[in-house]
């Protein structure tokens, strides 16, 4: 079986939803009204992905509570997607089984878990997306033969983050400020996504240093044309000096992060592993000392001479 690809979309929900604050408040914003007062929020459990199931592919979140009266289990299960893949629901009906199915396995079980299906899209035209089970059969002829009873049937909870969506953006300021990042990912001109982020850390009077630090670095890893230079220059001409300071640490940890894959793929082409605690020595240190040890290693002629300069 395929694996699922862990795209850059798929880290920022995980860093993001995974954080039980952000969502909690995203339920308790977006939920229906009927599923909120189902769902218990002061219990709201997360759970490990490899509960779904032991094969490649897994749910993005799951998430456990109780229900009002306190006698079952509710699951609220996110589905992201930020394309429109046609069998989004199928494999969503996939997961629902398998933790059916290992609830069966338990001793003592006799009624089921509810499980709420949220399916979390960002990627255009959320008009076409395939939200329910029943848009895989023909309608005319489960009409004609009247063969609704016969056939497994749900809807997911569907949120469509799209920038060409209605959907408002509510919640707290981290969550809004996520949900945003979400919308504006996708946006073809670069220089709208910059637009868009400095309006929105204008109508917010500032944002979350945490999220607004992921958000960026999702721009970064997701869009090629983005540039955290320009963009820290544009906030810092609109007087928003905390947020372009916010962009330079990003831009210099994921620079930081780079100089080390380089210098160590030097160090293993020419020596080969280093010893834990040199290596230890290397992961600590900053910019300035890993780009002077990449100079470095193309001038000496033994790894003992390396790694005396690397601890002198």
């Amino acid at each position: 079986m395929p694996e699922k690809s862990n795209t850059p979309h798929d880290d920022f929900f995980k860093k993001t939803f995974g954080r039980l604050d952000i969502t909690k408040n995203f339920l308790q914003s977006y939920l229906p009204e009927n599923l909120r007062e189902f769902v218990d929020f002061s219990e709201l459990d997360p759970r490990p992905i490899s509960y779904v199931g032991k094969s490649s592919y897994y749910s993005d979140l799951l998430f456990k509570s109780k229900i009002e009266n306190k006698k079952y289990g509710v699951y609220l299960l996110f589905e992201h997607k930020s394309y429109n893949d046609r069998w989004s629901v199928m494999q969503i009906f996939n997961y629902l089984a398998r933790i059916w199915m290992r609830e069966k396995r338990t001793k003592g079980v006799k009624k089921l878990s509810f499980i709420i299906p949220i399916l979390f899209y960002h990627g255009g035209n959320g008009s076409l997306v395939i939200k329910s089970f029943a848009e895989y059969f023909d309608q005319n002829i489960i009409m004609n033969y009247d063969l609704n009873k016969y056939l497994p049937d749900f809807e997911t909870v569907f949120y469509d983050f799209s920038n060409d969506s209605n959907l408002k953006v509510l919640g707290d300021r981290r969550v809004r400020l996520t949900l945003k990042f979400f919308k504006i990912s996708k946006i073809k001109d670069i220089t709208v996504v910059y637009e868009e982020i400095i309006s929105f850390v204008i109508s917010e009077n500032g944002v979350d240093r945490d999220i607004f630090y992921l958000g960026v670095n999702y721009l970064a890893v997701s869009r090629e044309e983005f540039n955290y230079y320009i963009l820290n220059e544009r906030l810092k001409y609109k007087g928003m000096k905390k947020e372009a300071d916010i962009v330079i640490s990003a831009a210099d940890k994921l620079r930081t992060k780079e100089a080390k894959r380089i210098l160590l793929k030097q160090i293993n082409f020419k020596f080969g592993n280093l010893d834990p605690e040199t290596l230890s020595i290397i992961n600590n240190a900053k910019l300035e000392k890993i780009e002077e040890l990449s100079e470095k290693i193309l001038s000496v002629d033994s790894e003992e001479e390396f790694i005396n300069y690397i601890k002198h």
